[in-house]
């Protein structure tokens, strides 16, 4: 499944959130801000995953979640990306 958020195209891979404490270690910064809209497709899609596929982050694998007081995707460590993509 693809979802488009503005310029940016994500393809929902498979892999589900580990618990909070284990799943923050695995977050890396900078956050992509998105707005409410945005988030409740990511939400409703069912997926806690998805691979950027297109532009200067293609490739990067993201979570997405509230932080900084706002909507986020939140990439993940390339160690947990690799998991993620090979269980995909």
């Amino acid at each position: 499944m693809e979802i488009r958020l503005g310029a940016r195209r994500l393809r929902a891979i498979s892999g589900l959130c580990l618990t909070f404490d284990e799943e923050v270690k695995n977050l890396q910064r900078p956050y992509l801000p998105i707005n409410e809209q945005q988030y409740h497709r990511l939400y409703a899609s069912g997926s806690d995953f998805f691979q950027i596929i297109n532009g200067p982050l293609s490739g990067k694998v993201v979570t997405y979640g509230n932080a900084d007081g706002g909507y986020v995707l939140m990439p993940v460590c390339q160690k947990r990306a690799e998991v993620l993509l090979a269980a995909a």
